[in-house]
């Protein structure tokens, strides 16, 4: 079996670990799904990134943090901002908690506005405190000694008094790298009142900053007792993270148009927080909100560098790249043949039943998994029960008869094995139609089988009509059913029809036919009525089946008009 190296085939060669059918509890020896249930993501769950769009707003993101860290190496002290505007369930929140699971070169706190309370500037500060960590106060104390030791190697003399490097020191030979270490490990101290002149570029809130990391006192950055000093803890934080060379992205989620929300995202945008991106998540219609409520920080926002807008996936390739990422990240394997029939199901749910939204595509699959458990590959009958499952309720998208789902599979299954079950069945249900259309006045007769028509002058004496109507005005209309596995429809294959139209009584004939016909097959009293997928098909003999045990109700039998009009029969005020 020919399998595409991404997927990871050669660790499990390597590995040489034999795959038997009793180890395997997921298809593609998957031993958990990789689909959660949770609709809202997780961390982990957040590791995995597909999609195009989304994967190009993270390689953005990080160009920005590449481009700060090289702006601070230059003695810059840089702001930016970039804002992810969407509708609800596009991926905004798990592509922000995905770049919190990087980590690459940059710090990252994610704020949800929803879970803070009020939602003010003071709870945005002391939730970006705590989402940073303890561990990430311990680094910072470590790279703030490292750097000093860095510093005082390279002869600065500040750095040298700060690390209280003695002239016992310097006859022992220790070097400056290896006292920081010691400090590190608590083994040593720092001189704190020389501490002051190791950081001269340093305001007076950022090294109370560095004091207290350095002391480990984590508690005094968890004290704010209004909304000024919340912003000046912020700043300063900032002032040291820069200082190190480092960059913080805040990213803050689910924004709203609360004023004091507004009053501190627009603090922290004027104060322009030196090393720091700042990434507002928000919904389309918040921006709206927010221009009406605040000019002056939707002008704020709408001035920003770069502005992302995600929606639901465009096409199934997208939806496939989403959903191989989950695969490739759980280590599961796909050959090349695999890959495809699986692309093809995706495609199959997105155009035939509209599942082209996150949510709902990674539900689906998260359903197909656990149904094909046991099994070593996904099958197209594994989806059909998945989507029954999760959408009993659902109707067929696009569907003139609004058709249950599980309704249509069931028609699909039972009535369209063949061309000829299929032209059998429609047959069926257009004489149907016609008798209800008789029943309900909309028409003045109609046949309930197949009806003669003479043809004198034709090459036979009379031809049979599948459906015979006339209309109120008199007019009288036949319809011919042509299902067939050819491309394009010839004279020979329609040539009762023509013949009926040609030399019968009759001002009109409809033939109902999922191919398509040549300019030549053209006549004045010739209409082709194309029936363009399986969607068609399982209208006419939905709408079959519930008249003939009499179950139409109000709402189908509006849904019959519909269908009535679209075959081009019948009167309607």
């Amino acid at each position: 079996m020919k399998v595409v190296d991404l997927y990871a085939l050669e660790f499990f060669q390597e590995k040489n670990l034999e795959l038997s059918q009793s180890m395997i509890e997921y298809p593609y020896g998957l031993k958990i799904n990789p689909f959660s249930h949770v609709p809202t993501p997780s961390l982990t769950a957040a590791k995995v990134l597909g999609g195009r769009r989304w994967k190009e707003v993270k390689e953005r993101i990080l160009i920005c943090v590449n481009e700060l860290k090289e702006s601070i190496l230059k003695g810059q002290k840089v702001f930016s901002i970039m804002n992810i505007v969407g509708p609800l369930g596009t991926g905004k929140t798990h592509l922000a908690l995905h770049m919190k699971t990087l980590r690459e070169g940059f710090d990252c706190a994610y704020i949800d506005i929803t879970r803070i309370e009020p939602k003010d500037l003071q709870n945005i500060y002391l939730t970006i405190v705590r989402e940073l960590g303890e561990d990430f106060f311990h680094e910072l104390r470590k790279n703030i000694v490292l750097d000093l030791g860095e510093r005082a190697e390279k002869g600065d003399k500040s750095a040298r008094k700060a690390l209280k490097i003695s002239i016992i020191d310097r006859i022992f030979g220790r070097r400056p790298i290896r006292i920081a270490k010691e400090v590190i490990e608590k083994r040593r101290n720092i001189d704190t009142y020389d501490l002051k002149d190791a950081f001269p570029d340093m305001n007076s809130g950022a090294f109370k900053s560095i004091l207290n990391i350095l002391s480990g006192n984590l508690n005094w950055f968890l004290e704010v007792k209004d909304f000024s000093e919340a912003l000046g803890k912020l700043k300063s934080l900032a002032e040291v993270l820069c200082n190190l060379g480092k960059v913080l992205l805040i990213e803050i989620d689910e924004i709203s148009a609360n004023k004091n929300l507004m009053d501190g995202l627009k603090a922290i945008i004027n104060e322009k927080l030196p090393g720091v991106i700042l990434v507002t998540i928000l919904r389309s219609e918040v921006m709206e909100e927010i221009s009406n409520a605040d000019p002056s920080l939707a002008d704020r926002l709408q001035k920003a560098p770069f502005i992302y807008f995600l929606a639901q996936p465009e096409d199934p390739e997208e939806i496939w790249d989403i959903v191989k990422e989950y695969l490739i990240f759980h280590g599961a394997l796909i050959g090349e043949e695999d890959g495809e029939s699986l692309k093809s199901i995706i495609k199959y749910a997105f155009s035939e039943f509209g599942m082209n939204k996150l949510r709902d595509i990674l539900a689906l699959m998260r359903e197909v998994f656990e149904i094909a458990k046991g099994n070593e590959r996904i099958r197209e009958d594994h989806l059909i029960e998945a989507i029954i499952r999760i959408r009993p309720n659902a109707e067929l998208r696009d569907s003139l008869m609004h058709i249950p789902i599980p309704d249509y599979f069931r028609i699909i299954k039972t009535s369209t094995k063949t061309y000829e079950e299929i032209a059998y069945n429609l047959t069926r249900a257009i004489r149907d139609l016609g008798k209800y259309l008789f029943m309900r006045g909309a028409i003045f007769y109609a046949h309930g089988a197949s009806r003669r028509i003479d043809t004198p002058g034709g090459s036979k004496s009379f031809r049979l009509a599948d459906l015979y109507l006339e209309e109120k005005d008199g007019r009288k209309v036949v319809v011919n059913v042509k299902i067939t596995e050819k491309e394009c429809l010839t004279k020979q294959d329609i040539e009762d029809t023509l013949e009926m139209v040609e030399y019968g009584r009759i001002d009109q004939a409809i033939v109902l036919t999922n191919a398509a016909y040549s300019k030549d097959l053209e006549h004045p009293k010739l209409i082709f009525s194309k029936i363009g997928d399986k969607h068609s098909i399982a209208d006419y003999i939905y709408f079959s089946e519930k008249f003939q045990s009499r179950r139409l109700n109000e709402e189908d039998e509006k849904n019959v008009i519909r269908l009535a009009k679209c075959l081009g029969v019948g009167y309607w005020e």
